[in-house]
């Protein structure tokens, strides 16, 4: 999880990088052609605003788009809501069919000015297997994180640490495609 936390500030500093680069050199070009130093300066920050607006816009854009996605392809998806005075940590999983599991981890402060536990969110992804003998997938998270289905009744019961949590959607179709296939 760390791993993946670190790729994604690595791939916005990259674009930060890129920005900078990028408004170096059109500074550059204004410099020489010109022959006017400030016109260069105050272009290159000008440049370098624009395209870090422009890339934060952008990668915002996808990451919402790839969460609408893992969201629309999932049999099932559950979410984990933990609370204290302070501070909300919600955690959903979008469970695929392939195997594979997409969460999305936010924290956040419980409506106080200030914010005591701060703000953080990611995203990752994991697999899971199926039990054998029953209808339940295992996901492979620490501390233990079942989902056993109940295909005649339609039913769907997550349980995470030996708690019950909340089912936000079950894609029937897909899931009985999905212990179909297996058997």
């Amino acid at each position: 999880m760390c791993l993946e936390i670190y790729m994604r500030l690595v791939d916005e500093y990259l674009w930060i990088m890129i920005a900078m680069g990028v408004s170096f050199l059109l500074s550059l070009f204004v410099l020489f052609n010109t022959k006017r130093k400030w016109l260069g300066c105050i272009f290159q920050i000008f440049t370098f605003l624009l395209l870090f607006i422009i890339s934060c816009f952008i990668l915002s854009m996808y990451r919402s788009c790839v969460s609408a996605s893992n969201a629309k392809e999932s049999m099932v998806g559950v979410r984990l809501i933990e609370e204290d005075r302070d501070c909300r940590f919600e955690t959903t999983w979008w469970m695929k069919n392939d195997n594979t599991y997409y969460y999305e981890y936010d924290k956040r402060s419980n409506d106080h000015c200030v914010e005591p536990c701060g703000n953080d969110s990611y995203e990752g992804k994991g697999t899971f297997m199926r039990i054998d003998s029953i209808y339940a997938i295992k996901a492979n998270v620490n501390p233990s994180f079942v989902i056993y289905f109940d295909l005649n009744n339609h039913k769907v019961t997550p349980l995470y640490d030996n708690d019950t949590i909340e089912v936000i959607r079950a894609d029937w179709k897909l899931i009985e495609d999905y212990f179909n296939q297996i058997q």
